[in-house]
């Protein structure tokens, strides 16, 4: 299951690689490296809370018992820090998101401030970009509110 969802959210990095390759004013190689980069924390953050869950049958109350089941070349000093605005990712810790069924996104983790209007968010989906609009109109865990 975790090696599926990571196996789509690096299709979904090619598929804007390629996007932005086919458009003249598309992205700059160092655009596309970081996208690359925060999907690539964002599924070890999720490849490590999966495995939390599947071992312990509860989900991580912080970043420090998650960091025990990080994927083994992963640095939790950095893994937990956007590439992009250098802040720590809002994470919803504790969640069960197995417990959750939604055809909206249910927001797990994402970047605190948005770059061009755009965030990448960990969703019970896996790691998507959404618009500030798309965003706002995601799923939260119960008293959890968005970032804008």
């Amino acid at each position: 299951m975790v090696n599926l969802i990571q196996k789509v959210s690096q299709l979904f990095v090619v598929s804007l690689a390629i996007s932005a390759a086919a458009c003249s004013n598309g992205p700059s190689e160092n655009s596309q490296k970081e996208a690359e980069a925060e999907v690539n924390r964002l599924n070890a953050i999720q490849a490590a809370y999966m495995e939390c869950i599947e071992k312990t049958d509860m989900p991580p109350a912080g970043k420090e018992e998650l960091a025990k089941f990080l994927p083994a070349g992963v640095e939790a000093d950095h893994v937990f820090t956007s590439a992009r605005d250098g802040h720590p990712y809002v994470i919803h810790w504790g969640v069960d998101f197995r417990k959750h069924q939604s055809q909206q996104p249910f927001v797990l983790g994402y970047e605190k401030t948005a770059k061009d209007g755009k965030r990448f968010v960990w969703t019970g989906f896996g790691v998507l970009e959404m618009s500030d609009e798309e965003f706002s109109n995601a799923e939260f865990p119960p008293g959890e509110k968005n970032g804008l």
